[in-house]
């Protein structure tokens, strides 16, 4: 993800990354300071929904990765929240081929 973020930011795109912020991720950040994109985080699916309603709605695109956390309720979110373009990417493809 990292590598489509980056690019995204190279093709002149404003990127925001929303990350759930629980323990493990925040001592295991991937995205510590990045200068590609802004870094938010959220505590549950409610604060997300709260601070980030706008965000979401107005984005261009949003993309929800294979790894979320509560990744169902996110995406119902996402989904009520806007009309536009809205993906998924696929983290770890053979895990989720292996789950269907």
């Amino acid at each position: 993800f990292r590598g489509l973020l980056k690019g995204l930011h190279e093709l002149g795109h404003r990127v925001t990354f929303l990350e759930r912020d629980v323990p493990w991720y925040a001592s295991h950040r991937d995205l510590r300071d990045p200068d590609f994109c802004a870094l938010r985080y959220y505590e549950t699916t409610d604060d997300l929904r709260r601070n980030f309603a706008r965000c979401l709605r107005d984005a261009d695109i949003v993309v929800v990765g294979s790894f979320v956390p509560e990744g169902p309720e996110i995406i119902d979110i996402v989904a009520s929240l806007r009309t536009g373009q809205f993906c998924f990417y696929d983290i770890d493809t053979p895990v989720t081929l292996a789950k269907l």
